[in-house]
């Protein structure tokens, strides 16, 4: 199904894999999260089962969305996290899109952010 800009029905999917990126990971799942606009988003994180607290980290990000507690800006956000052994950065890309129901992909490297309105701007 395709869908075009004009006529609203926009799901971003965003996949972001991770492995031991503690000390990003909030910025990242922050910037993603916090996109303001007319649209839906689908989160992914993907980890490669890390040793440090990013998984911990994505997970308190996902109980809020899942809880309805975390402040939405835009129609509506799902989050999944997801960890489990991979074989590297690609792999866990390309399972986290074949998870993926949106009509917009991208991944978004786990210490990399979105600038706020980036989102709307694709949007319109």
């Amino acid at each position: 199904m395709s869908t075009t800009p004009n006529n609203k029905n926009i799901r971003f999917s965003i996949i972001t894999s991770a492995y031991n990126m503690e000390h990003f990971i909030t910025r990242t799942i922050e910037s993603v999260l916090s996109q303001k606009g007319d649209f839906e988003i689908e989160y992914i994180v993907m980890d490669g089962a890390s040793s440090d607290k990013t998984v911990a980290i994505a997970q308190q990000y996902e109980t809020q969305i899942r809880a309805g507690t975390y402040p939405l800006q835009c129609k509506s956000i799902t989050m999944e996290v997801v960890s489990q052994k991979d074989a590297g950065m690609y792999d866990a890309i390309n399972k986290g899109f074949a998870r993926a129901t949106g009509n917009m992909y991208a991944w978004l490297n786990a210490d990399d952010t979105y600038q706020t309105g980036a989102f709307q701007a694709i949007a319109t």
